[in-house]
């Protein structure tokens, strides 16, 4: 009676899911249990959906399954094992049959379902401590079912555009929200975590400041001490500078205006200089002159005079040469006597007329050119004793 009331348990819980999800079901060629672990391997048919777990079971269907729930280890699915459908199938006997006695330990209690919600598992094993928990007569599992309707938190959506910033400079906001609808919270879910709007600073750069002027200054002193002069007033951008890439202030930063003290003592200037004089020589190297006057202007007002000289001179040329007369120049050294040994004869001295010579028209040398003196040749002459 126990059994037959698990199999129509599994069955209320498969009829459930079928009933919830309007699912089709997988269904398996080969179910293990291995260890105490129940799986099924190898979907039929390229994982071919089927109307119901009787449709599967009929062929060659040994498990089956609403979603393909992939188990530790490769191709392998939780599942449930078709010979729970052919057990539901048979009719209980009334009164039922009495169960045979085996003489194993007796069974502990139930452990929790492995979930929390929906469709899970739970283990149950022999009372015993030295047995093998492992070994099939020594462990049960059986599908569980809590809270057919599972909680499920709400999860964010994406961002939202950001709005336009609430300042065009000098520091704003801009926001932007999200919503928690992907999906929403259901069935008591919690929901999403953190902030649904975000705000960040935005256009932070200062704002432009055009300049302005400040006030003027006083005009400064004459910039003469006497006669005309200037004085200046200046006045800076500075109420407020220019910052931030804003305008500079337009006008000039400064503004002047003559003014005039005492008469300043003029010193005299020189006018030009006046036209050169004829040369004082009509031949050779000579001079001319020019001069000029201290009234360009006239010293006026305790000025100074002129400084420097009124005359200027320099040498000129006539338009001819003059004679230059011929000058001797020295005697040269007596010559060689010429004479015979120990005899007497005559030696010659020399000048030339070209010092200077006569150029111009000038006149020649008064005089002769040589002369001659006697004088005895006594070279290797004996001497007398």
């Amino acid at each position: 009676m126990k059994n037959f009331e698990f199999y129509v348990f599994v069955l209320v819980l498969v009829s459930l899911e079928l009933i919830a999800t309007d699912a089709q079901f997988t269904c398996f060629r080969k179910y293990r249990e291995r260890k105490g672990k129940e799986f099924c391997k190898g979907p039929l048919k390229n994982r071919k959906k089927f109307n119901s777990p009787e449709t599967c079971c009929a062929k060659k269907g040994k498990g089956f399954a609403v979603s393909m729930v992939k188990l530790g280890g490769k191709n392998k699915f939780q599942c449930m094992s078709c010979s729970v459908l052919k057990k539901t199938t048979l009719a209980p006997t009334f009164p039922p049959t009495p169960e045979v006695t085996t003489g194993l330990p007796e069974w502990g209690r139930w452990n929790p379902c492995t979930v929390t919600c929906g469709y899970g598992w739970r283990n149950r094993y022999r009372l015993c401590d030295d047995c093998d928990k492992n070994h099939f007569n020594y462990v049960q599992s059986q599908p569980c079912l809590v809270n057919f309707y599972c909680p499920m938190d709400g999860n964010w959506g994406n961002w939202m555009g950001w709005s336009k910033c609430s300042a065009d400079c000098g520091g704003g906001t801009r926001t932007r929200v999200r919503r928690c609808n992907y999906p929403p919270p259901t069935h008591g879910g919690k929901n999403c975590p953190g902030p649904g709007v975000k705000e960040e600073p935005c256009n932070e750069e200062p704002c432009k400041v055009d300049g302005h002027w400040g006030s003027w200054s006083q005009f400064t002193l004459c910039s003469a001490t006497c006669g005309s002069g200037t004085m200046v007033r200046t006045r800076t951008c500075d109420n407020p500078p220019a910052q931030f890439g804003g305008k500079q202030c337009n006008g000039p930063p400064y503004e002047e205006k003559r003014c005039k003290n005492k008469n300043c003592p003029l010193h005299g200037g020189w006018s030009m200089w006046g036209p050169w004089s004829e040369c004082s020589v009509t031949c050779d190297t000579g001079v001319v002159t020019r001069t000029r006057t201290c009234d360009s202007p006239r010293p006026l007002f305790g000025g100074r005079e002129c400084e420097g000289s009124a005359t200027d001179t320099r040498d000129c040329t006539a338009n001819k040469q003059c004679p230059v007369h011929g000058g001797w120049t020295s005697w040269t050294l007596q010559g060689r006597c010429n004479a015979p040994r120990c005899e007497t004869g005559t030696s010659i001295r020399s000048r030339s007329c070209t010092n200077p010579r006569p150029r111009n028209g000038g006149r020649p040398c008064v005089g002769r050119s040589y002369s001659r003196e006697t004088c005895v040749n006594d070279e290797n002459c004996p001497s007398k004793r």
